[in-house]
């Protein structure tokens, strides 16, 4: 059994990995520039940067599907 994947799936999982590690590269450098790791600040940033990136992916999903039509 051979399971199908998009290729529009494929690339908005791999752009959101790629977010993913960035952002952790956000909280590492928030962590080592205040010299000490803030929960509250890592929960903060976290849940703003992946609130707009959300609707980012969102908007794009919305867009390819449009631009690409019905697959």
């Amino acid at each position: 059994m051979k399971l199908k994947i998009s290729d529009l799936t494929k690339s908005l999982f791999f752009s959101f990995l790629a977010y993913m590690l960035f952002l952790a590269a956000v909280i590492g450098f928030d962590t080592f520039s205040k010299g000490d790791f803030d929960p509250g600040r890592a929960i903060v940033v976290s849940v703003l940067y992946l609130g707009a990136l959300s609707v980012f992916f969102v908007i794009m999903l919305i867009v390819f599907k449009v631009k690409l039509g019905p697959s």
